[in-house]
């Protein structure tokens, strides 16, 4: 009889109490692990992100070099290559790709240039009109931010094999009689071990097809 009168008693007030601060007490742990737990996800989201709009960009540059293409003649009538690259610049002639417009040759320069959070990768182009063909009046070029936030962006160049058939990377690009077998760009978005870094390889189609001749 006693037992069945404790039971249906319930709770002391003591015990009340002691429910209460233990709830009082879990409550900001249970809320900033919560907090953390969201942090982490929305950081985690935000590289995944960036390392995808990375990856995008650069599918995206490399099949635009792989369509470098050569002119010739030029005003003197020599054959010249419209193609110059250096450590943070490049600049070549290539078909428009359509998500950019309505095609046609157009000239893009690739550029490295200062953000406000870290080094950015800039694309921009214009009509090709050829090299002193000045019919139409020029327009600003068109460009577009491929990657911001960047800590590294390097270009470099394969150069053509030498008469003893040795093909070394160079820092740039300015050969007038023939593209570079190879275009690589180098990225990283972070510092340390928690970089993310990324290596284009580019093959200028027409630089391989002049290779096989």
């Amino acid at each position: 009889m006693s037992s069945r009168m404790a039971a249906a008693r319930g709770f002391t007030l003591l015990e009340l109490v002691i429910a209460l601060l233990l709830v009082a007490v879990m409550m900001p742990l249970l809320f900033n692990s919560l907090r953390l737990g969201a942090r982490t996800w929305d950081s985690l989201e935000e590289r995944t992100r960036d390392a995808h709009d990375l990856h995008l960009a650069a599918l995206f540059l490399k099949q635009l070099i792989e369509q470098a293409q050569p002119f010739a003649p030029d005003a003197r009538g020599e054959a010249r290559i419209s193609f110059a690259g250096e450590p943070h610049a490049l600049r070549f002639v290539a078909p428009l790709p359509a998500p950019l417009g309505t095609g046609g040759m157009h000239w893009f320069t690739l550029e490295v240039v200062a953000g406000n959070d870290g080094k950015q990768l800039v694309l921009s182009h214009e009509l090709y009109q050829g090299e002193d063909w000045d019919r139409f009046a020029p327009a600003p070029p068109d460009s577009v931010v491929l990657a911001h936030g960047l800590s590294e962006a390097q270009l470099d160049y394969l150069e053509a094999p030498d008469a003893l058939g040795v093909s070394l990377w160079a820092a740039r690009s300015d050969d007038e009689r023939q593209l570079p077998q190879l275009v690589r760009l180098r990225l990283a978005a972070g510092e340390g071990s928690n970089a993310r870094r990324y290596e284009l390889l580019a093959a200028p189609k027409m630089a391989a097809s002049r290779a096989g001749e």
